[in-house]
């Protein structure tokens, strides 16, 4: 299969077959048959003419058909915006030791994304730890408030566990007895 990079030897396959970028088929067509028949070997006795025919056929045959024409079109237009965007060397000189940034477009992607997307501060992640404090802090506060509930009640003058109210007995040879008691001292 034939070379379909953008560029071929410094070379746009466009410019190769001499037509602009937006030529009909029939055009390319016709173009190509006057170039094939001005560079074939046999009539122009040129050491380029074989070479210079080789990339005319390939140029045809890269943008006769519509699917690899228009990948084609795609890597030119991407290899054109790229240089555009990257500056060349000799516009900027590097300094000497510099390495030079080559960044993947996944980079590049990744660096859109984080400039949209500014990251939110992340809370410490101490807040598992911090509930349990809570929790341990809140469990001994509830055992001092009990033990203090419990030494007012037993220093009073009656038991909590004392009866306060009537009492039942029961007896064998008859009904229940019901027994008041006082609840003065």
């Amino acid at each position: 299969m034939a070379d379909s990079s953008p560029e071929r030897g410094g070379v746009d396959l466009y410019e190769m077959l001499e037509v602009s970028a937006n030529a009909s088929p029939e055009v390319i067509q016709a173009a190509y048959k006057v170039l094939a028949r001005t560079w074939h070997p046999d009539v122009r006795k040129d050491p380029s003419a074989e070479r210079r025919i080789r990339d005319i056929n390939t140029a045809y045959h890269v943008l006769s058909d519509t699917g690899r024409r228009a990948t084609y079109d795609l890597q030119r237009a991407r290899e054109r915006r790229r240089e555009r965007m990257i500056p060349t060397i000799a516009s900027h000189p590097v300094k000497p030791g510099a390495a030079l940034a080559v960044r993947s477009r996944a980079d590049v992607v990744a660096a859109r994304q984080r400039a949209s997307h500014p990251s939110v501060e992340k809370a410490p992640s101490l807040t598992g730890r911090l509930v349990l404090l809570v929790a341990a802090i809140a469990a001994l506060v509830s055992i001092v408030v009990f033990l203090v509930w419990l030494t007012f009640v037993w220093a009073a003058d009656e038991s909590p566990f004392a009866d306060r109210g009537p009492t039942i007995e029961m007896h064998s040879s008859g009904g229940p007895t019901f027994i008041a008691t006082s609840s003065g001292g």
